[in-house]
């Protein structure tokens, strides 16, 4: 039985190639310059940015996708969450 008669099947290959794709080089780079420039903008509106919690990899970002999901993280932390989501694909697998 092929996927064109299975469209479960077909979807499960899909989402798994989408879980399984790495970003290039130029991409994640341009992510990060966006991240960057959106904590300069939010710096300069005199947005406090909290430093008060370090994210260390990818434990922490683990710890902070249930915040991530429902929208609750500040700004700069959800950037910061989706940009590594970007690039992780274990982490991806697990938002």
């Amino acid at each position: 039985m092929g996927y064109e008669n299975n469209p479960k099947k077909e979807l499960e290959r899909a989402v798994t190639a989408l879980r399984e794709d790495q970003p290039d080089q130029e991409t994640m780079q341009a992510a990060g310059q966006r991240v960057w420039q959106r904590l300069g903008e939010e710096a300069q509106a005199s947005k406090p940015v909290s430093v008060s919690e370090s994210i260390h990899g990818c434990e922490d970002i683990r710890a902070l996708l249930p915040e991530h999901r429902s929208g609750k993280l500040p700004t700069a932390k959800a950037l910061l969450v989706a940009d590594h989501l970007r690039e992780c694909v274990a982490c991806r697998k697990e938002s």
